[in-house]
C-alpha cells in the first residue's frame, strides 16, 4: 500500500493542460524581469565586451558558471 501511494504521488501525468502548466509555473520565482530581459537581449558593443573581458583576473572564474578566462 505504501509503495502504491508513493508511486502515484511522484508519477508524472501523461498529459498536462495549459492551465496546469501555468499553475505550476507560478510556484517558481522570476529571476529576470521583462525590462532586464529586454536589456539582456540588446546588442553589445565591441568596446564594452573588451572592457569586461580585460577586467577579469587571469585564470580566475568570472562567476558561478566556473568558466575560466
Amino acid at each position: 500500500m505504501g509503495i502504491n501511494h508513493f508511486e502515484q504521488l511522484f508519477s508524472a501525468q501523461s498529459e498536462s493542460s495549459i492551465a496546469e502548466i501555468v499553475r505550476v509555473d507560478g510556484y517558481f520565482p522570476r529571476y529576470v524581469s521583462e525590462e532586464d530581459n529586454r536589456m539582456l537581449m540588446e546588442e553589445i558593443e565591441e568596446v564594452e565586451l573588451g572592457r569586461v573581458l580585460h577586467s577579469f583576473q587571469k585564470d580566475k572564474s568570472p562567476g558561478p558558471d566556473g568558466w575560466p578566462i
